[in-house]
């Protein structure tokens, strides 16, 4: 099956030759994800939303039903990771699975039956969410998630 890039997602990639580079590994960084992870992708998650990640729903090789995101490289998503894993499922999504070595976010996330623009909402809002969390409750830069100036109010 051909691989599916939200149009967005793409006009975002051709800004800067990383993200350029990005596009072009995501192909074989799914493929690879799919084998190791024993994924079922489904189609990604359209809409002028999805702009700076790739991100469909999945089942799992037991039938349970999860979301892949696979982010490109920027600013937002640099300690997404980081936070998903200190946040464990709460009040974030939770993790399942994560790649630190693709240059850029990789996971699978726990989901509840939703709407699919819910269950997207909920995996693109996952950085910011968590570092304004950390932020707000002291728990950032102690954690090793730091914030951003801007989410530090």
């Amino acid at each position: 099956m051909p691989l599916s890039v939200p149009e967005r997602l793409a006009a975002n990639c051709r800004k800067t030759p990383e993200r350029a580079a990005w596009l072009g590994r995501l192909s074989s960084a799914l493929e690879s994800l799919e084998r190791r992870w024993s994924l079922t992708l489904g189609a990604p998650f359209e809409g002028e939303d999805v702009s700076c990640a790739w991100v469909a729903p999945v089942s799992l090789a037991d039938g349970t039903s999860a979301v892949l995101k696979l982010g490109m490289p920027h600013m937002e998503g640099e300690h997404e990771l980081q936070g998903l894993r200190f946040w464990n499922g709460d009040p974030t999504v939770r993790l399942l699975e994560a790649d630190d070595e693709l240059g850029a976010p990789a996971t699978i996330s726990a989901t509840a039956p939703a709407p699919s623009r819910q269950i997207e909402a909920a995996i693109q809002g996952v950085a910011e969410t968590g570092e304004r969390m950390a932020c707000q409750r002291g728990y950032g830069i102690e954690h090793g998630i730091p914030a951003r100036p801007n989410l530090r109010k």
